[in-house]
């Protein structure tokens, strides 16, 4: 399996493992700020590909949805 270094679904791709281990990794800190700053742009990533992939609602324009409002749900409630 080779990376494609030159798409832009690879760097979409990395930027959800990337930000979702430092929403993982906010959790567990005292400070709300950085499970604040990794929802929102998971939000952001979410938003891009369910644009990107709407053909009419589909399993992975469902899923980008669904995936968006966790991201949602951490951007406006931190860590209680």
């Amino acid at each position: 399996m080779n990376f494609n270094l030159s798409s832009l679904s690879f760097f979409i791709a990395a930027g959800f493992v990337v930000f979702g281990v430092l929403l993982f990794v906010g959790g567990f800190l005292s400070k709300h700020s950085l499970t604040v700053i990794a929802g929102l742009v998971i939000f952001i990533l979410c938003g891009l590909q369910a644009y990107w992939s709407f053909n009419g609602i589909t399993n992975a324009f469902a899923q980008y949805l669904v995936m968006g409002s966790v991201a949602l749900f951490f951007v406006t409630n931190g860590n209680k």
